[in-house]
């Protein structure tokens, strides 16, 4: 058989050089990229991405005679080509990925929508850290020339020292001609992938909020066909509220914004849509700030660890309907008993118009 023996290892051997010429040989002659040795138990594919092989990655993927499966996993560990391209944080490879996958495949790859003007020094960090992940992120500001000015400010420096582009900053009014791609991903002319749905939802309720369920319920707003303003995986939201921890524990007396952050995590559905909800309470004392500042690496990994636990898990995971600390505690919420009652069919009001 063509599929096993030398030919099969010359094949597995050249791609981790970069041999183009031979891998083309073996290709041609019909042998198959996605077989497994038995002596090896992984895919040429797998094993170019390892040693990040590029051009090889390219050829797999495009073969016209035989192409390389880039969901097939290797059969020693378990592992992906998308999760082993994050791994090596090759971000020219999980590109080339996300524009071969099918759209149905649940991709450890995640979209990220934050709706914030990531103003604050730890926001711009945590979309750092989603970009040098691997991950994309889409931000949305209200405001056009907010948009334009983190572009110009953060967008183009962000990009540039993760070596990811997936970054976008969108006015509002521009999100639907980023979604116009009738369900599909799609690659612009430039080579540039856009994504077809969003993975995850990012809310950071801004201490002059108000009212955080109706805040939280504009964003969410279905256009004329009875649809998300976005369209998510799944058609369920999963959300995550990034709150200042002194407004959220009622260290200055603002027992409203606990309520309704209470109600928001504990209503994970209303009469029409279902949801998934968490909060991470971010560090707001001088204290808390210090010791952010020396655990920070810790913190972004456990919101990415959290984002994906709503994903990936059935149900939401185990972060559905609880808040965080910056440093992985989970936090006592007021009940909702003793509210009045017409404020709750307030917030019932508004939840019930998406």
């Amino acid at each position: 058989m063509t599929t096993i023996g030398g030919d099969w290892k010359d094949l597995l051997s050249a791609a981790t050089r970069g041999d183009l010429v031979t891998m083309n040989y073996h290709l041609n002659r019909g042998i198959d990229p996605n077989f497994q040795h038995p002596e090896f138990f992984t895919t040429p594919l797998l094993e170019a991405i390892k040693v990040r092989q590029r051009e090889a990655v390219k050829l797999l993927l495009e073969h016209p005679v035989k192409k390389a499966d880039p969901t097939l996993a290797g059969d020693l560990e378990g592992i992906t080509p998308m999760e082993e391209a994050m791994n090596a944080k090759d971000h020219d490879i999980v590109d080339m990925l996300l524009n071969v996958l099918p759209e149905d495949y649940e991709k450890e790859c995640l979209t990220v929508w934050m709706t914030t003007c990531i103003l604050t020094h730890r926001q711009r960090d945590l979309v750092s850290n989603f970009l040098g992940e691997g991950h994309c992120v889409l931000v949305t500001t209200r405001d056009v020339d907010e948009c334009k000015e983190l572009e110009e400010s953060v967008a183009t420096r962000l990009r540039a020292e993760t070596g990811n582009q997936k970054l976008w900053i969108r006015a509002e009014s521009a999100l639907k001609g980023l979604f116009e791609n009738n369900g599909e991903s799609a690659t612009t002319a430039n080579g540039e992938w856009r994504p077809s749905v969003i993975d995850v939802w990012v809310h950071a309720a801004t201490p002059d909020s108000t009212n955080l369920v109706r805040d939280f319920a504009s964003y969410l707003m279905p256009h004329e066909g009875g649809s998300w303003r976005v369209p998510f995986r799944g058609e369920v939201p999963k959300v995550m509220f990034l709150m200042d921890s002194i407004e959220s524990a009622g260290r200055r007396g603002n027992e409203t914004a606990r309520q309704q952050l209470a109600y928001l995590l504990k209503a994970h559905c209303n009469e029409n849509r279902k949801m998934v909800c968490c909060a991470m309470l971010e560090p707001s004392t001088w204290w808390e700030r210090m010791a952010y500042s020396f655990g920070y690496q810790k913190c972004f990994d456990f919101v990415i660890s959290l984002l994906v636990s709503m994903v990936t898990e059935r149900g939401g995971g185990y972060a559905k309907g609880t808040a965080f600390t910056y440093n992985q505690q989970s936090i006592h919420l007021p009940s909702l008993e003793g509210i009045e009652s017409s404020v709750v069919e307030d917030w019932e009001r508004e939840l019930k118009s998406i």
